[in-house]
């Protein structure tokens, strides 16, 4: 793993993740959001899924409810901008997450999801 440069977005991606199930990060290519991201999954225990992976992203192309039973929350989708279908279904387990913590008077659906992505295909 690289050695990170201490930038206060590391603390405001955490403290957002804590407000809200999804955080987008998306900016140009090579710059660094990746590997800010695989710093903080190490520290908060976050799966990583990159779209790279042609078979990973054809997954979540043709089948995106199978994907997101596949690869479990908290989970970075790298390369988000290759599966964009993925984006209704992640809205319906936010919405699914939400009602069943309403009659627990939970909040565990903040923190679900980490997107990462540029807008250069």
């Amino acid at each position: 793993m690289q050695e990170l440069i201490n930038r206060t977005i590391t603390n405001k991606i955490k403290e957002t993740s804590e407000n809200y199930p999804v955080v987008m990060l998306t900016g140009p290519r090579q710059v660094g959001k990746t590997t800010l991201l695989k710093c903080i999954k190490e520290e908060e225990k976050i799966n990583y899924i990159s779209l790279d992976e042609l078979s990973i992203r054809a997954l979540a192309i043709e089948d995106p409810e199978l994907f997101l039973r596949t690869y479990k929350t908290p989970l970075i989708i790298d390369e988000f901008q290759y599966a964009p279908e993925l984006l209704s279904y992640i809205k319906i387990i936010v919405d699914n997450k939400r009602f069943e913590n309403l009659s627990d008077g939970k909040t565990e659906e903040n923190g679900l999801f980490y997107l990462t992505g540029s807008r250069e295909l």
